[in-house]
């Protein structure tokens, strides 16, 4: 995956089809949507 954070200028994630999101590599990074889809991280905010 590190290969392409360094190559790509943007970056679509998909989840079930549906793009979630089309950001830079760095704003991909942070985003929650993408890290619970990805990674398993459960939203905390109440």
């Amino acid at each position: 995956m590190d290969v392409v954070f360094t190559l790509a200028d943007k970056i679509t994630v998909l989840l079930n089809g549906r793009g979630i999101a089309t950001e830079s590599p760095d704003v991909i990074k942070k985003n929650p949507e993408v890290k619970a889809a990805y990674l398993g991280e459960e939203n905390t905010d109440a």
